[in-house]
């Protein structure tokens, strides 16, 4: 009886590290494979290689740069999201971390949009963030990192964006 429990539960150890799980953010890697992912108060936003209909995009310059990801949240949200960083007239650099705040020439910033809105929400204010760039490879056009941020909508809602990490090839330059 022994050995069956043991039997069992081996057997239920390798089920569970077989099975594949689309319930995490991607891999923070820093080779260009184009993920886009965080958490949204509590739910799982991820975009790029999967097949969702997600899009991910990124441009890179020394005056503008911006990475995003555009996916469905299942989640209590249901809705479409677009999250985006935008540095204006920042040349960024490897290693070193960004502060998010009010969408302005000379600063970093970060916003959300919900269903295609035109109307978006900023970081900004007592809503901040960070923005860490862990690769920026400009041979190979390849820009990596993490980040977090709250943004608060005109009602006061806040909304957390926690984890996020990206990890895009870019195109030349930005018409942002």
């Amino acid at each position: 009886m022994k050995n069956w429990f043991w039997f069992c539960l081996v057997i239920l150890s390798f089920t569970y590290l077989g099975c594949e799980n689309e319930n995490i953010l991607p891999p923070a890697t820093s080779l260009g494979y184009n993920t886009f992912g965080c958490v949204v108060d509590g739910e799982l936003f991820k975009c790029g290689i999967y097949d969702n209909g997600d899009e991910v995009s990124s441009y890179y310059s020394a005056d503008s740069t911006r990475v995003s990801g555009n996916s469905y949240i299942e989640g209590f949200l249901k809705t479409e999201i677009n999250i985006s960083l935008t540095a204006k007239n920042i040349d960024l650099e490897e290693g070193k971390t960004y502060r998010l705040d009010e969408p302005k020439s000379g600063q970093a910033y970060a916003e959300i949009r919900f269903d295609y809105s035109r109307n978006g929400y900023t970081t900004g204010g007592d809503q901040t963030g960070e923005w860490t760039i862990t690769k920026l490879d400009k041979t190979n056009k390849i820009i990596s990192g993490f980040f977090w941020f709250n943004v608060a909508t005109d009602d006061g809602k806040v909304y957390k964006v926690t984890r996020g990490r990206f990890d895009l090839s870019y195109a030349g330059k930005s018409s942002y």
